[in-house]
C-alpha cells in the first residue's frame, strides 16, 4: 500500500512540477530561423515525456491501491526529519553567499548527512570535503562558471 500511496503522490507533483516548467519554457522565444526547432523545443520536449510518465506512474499507483485497503499512516519522524531539512537548506542558502560555495556546502552535507541516518564518521566526513572541492573545481575550471 506505503508504494502505491508514493507512486500517486509522486506522480501528481511530477505533473504539476512539468506543467509549471512548461510555462516557463514558452518564455525561452521561437528560432530566428525558419526551423521547427527553437530553444524551447528540447526542454517542452522533456516536460511532455515527463507528464506521460507521470501520469502512467498515478494510474500504476490507482491501480494497485484498488485491490487493497487503505489506511493512512503519518510517520512523525520522518515529517520531522523533512522538516529540519527544509530549514537547512534555507540556512545553507543564506550561508552560501556570507562564508562562500565550499565551507557552506560542507556544513551543509555533514548535517544533512546525519540527519537522514548516515552513522559512519569516516564516511560522512570524507563525503562532505570531498564533494564540494571537486564541484568547485568543476565549476570554475571546466564550466568556467565562477562560485562564491
Amino acid at each position: 500500500m506505503r508504494s502505491s500511496i508514493k507512486d500517486i503522490s509522486t506522480g501528481i507533483l511530477l505533473i504539476g512540477f512539468s506543467v509549471f516548467m512548461y510555462l516557463i519554457a514558452n518564455s525561452f522565444g521561437r528560432s530566428q530561423t525558419e526551423t521547427l526547432y527553437g530553444p524551447d523545443f528540447f526542454p517542452k520536449l522533456v516536460l511532455i515525456l515527463l507528464i506521460a510518465f507521470s501520469i502512467v506512474l498515478c494510474i500504476k499507483g490507482f491501480l494497485s491501491l484498488k485491490g487493497e485497503s487503505t489506511k493512512w499512516e503519518i510517520d512523525r519522524k520522518l515529517i520531522f526529519q523533512i522538516l529540519l531539512y527544509i530549514i537547512l537548506l534555507v540556512i545553507y542558502i543564506n550561508l552560501f553567499f556570507i562564508i562562500g560555495f565550499v565551507y557552506s556546502t560542507i556544513v551543509f552535507l555533514l548535517i544533512g548527512q546525519y540527519l537522514f541516518g548516515l552513522r559512519k564518521w569516516i564516511r560522512l566526513i570524507l563525503v562532505a570535503i570531498i564533494v564540494p572541492f571537486v564541484l568547485y573545481y568543476l565549476f570554475t575550471n571546466l564550466f568556467n562558471i565562477p562560485l562564491p
